[in-house]
């Protein structure tokens, strides 16, 4: 069974920020989670977990190794404490198990899912 690498960005970011980081390691992919220029936002870390696990599991991953930033840290944290059996490893950066998010920002992504001038100037 092989280690998926799975890259999570956080909110107002966008994969592409990845990378590098999947150059330097062939196989691994970058989550596009809901609401970043896509989809529809999801408003809880909660909600987010399930929309994650629903993509790994879609995808037939199997020992996932979540690599987080901001909300795909916590993203990351929430999945490992609530599936602890379906993850190898973490990798967290500048995150934490509780973010405050400033409502906001919430209310500015949701107008941005929309509208790619607005998605632009955010990011």
């Amino acid at each position: 069974m092989s280690v998926k690498l799975l890259f999570v960005y956080g909110l107002r970011c966008m994969k592409e920020g990845w990378s590098t980081q999947l150059k330097q390691f062939p196989g691994s992919e970058t989550v596009d989670i809901p609401g970043n220029g896509k989809g529809k936002l999801l408003p809880t870390v909660e909600e987010n977990v399930e929309w994650l696990r629903a993509y790994v599991s879609k995808g037939g991953h199997r020992d996932v190794v979540l690599a987080g930033h901001g909300l795909g840290g916590a993203m990351a944290l929430s999945y490992a404490l609530k599936y602890p059996q379906e993850v190898k490893a973490l990798i967290l950066m500048s995150t934490g198990a509780k973010l405050k998010v400033h409502p906001s920002h919430f209310m500015e992504l949701e107008e941005a899912t929309t509208n790619k001038n607005i998605w632009k100037s955010l990011v």
